[in-house]
């Protein structure tokens, strides 16, 4: 541990954040957006916050549009088992065979339709299935 002393080099040498304007950002990066300002230089009034930052861009038709894959369930649904397997590895194996069949999907995007397969009983549960390595899933036994 070094001692905080003017005459410790290494301790005058040490590095220390750097603070930039709130303007630099476009000085930087021409053409890019100013950085909204934050603490003592927020603006007074609303209006005036309004034109610093850009209104958020509107939600898609169907936010689920990427998840609504049929493609998706098939995939989950082969991958199960009749026993028991953790969220995680049922995820992980339905990503590579997603991955092979050129198919976009994301982890989250697995564990979202799982999340509803578990909800409609097309995939039974033990444990939280949000938590992916201590819950367990497999396919619901066909009725007899």
């Amino acid at each position: 541990m070094l001692k905080k002393s003017a005459y410790c080099a290494a301790w005058m040498l040490r590095p220390r954040p750097v603070r930039l304007p709130p303007d630099a950002r476009r000085r930087i990066v021409p053409g890019a957006a100013p950085i909204p300002p934050t603490g003592n230089d927020q603006p007074r009034n609303a209006k005036a916050l309004t034109k610093l930052i850009p209104t958020a861009t509107p939600p898609p038709a169907t936010p689920n549009a990427a998840i609504a894959d049929p493609r998706l369930d098939e995939l989950i649904l082969q991958a199960a088992q009749s026993e028991w397997c953790k969220v995680a590895m049922l995820i992980a194996r339905v990503t590579d065979a997603a991955r092979a069949a050129s198919i976009n999907a994301a982890a989250q995007t697995i564990a979202t339709r799982i999340y509803a397969m578990t909800a409609d009983n097309r995939l039974e549960v033990q444990g939280n299935v949000r938590r992916w390595r201590a819950s367990e899933v497999r396919k619901t036994p066909a009725k007899v």
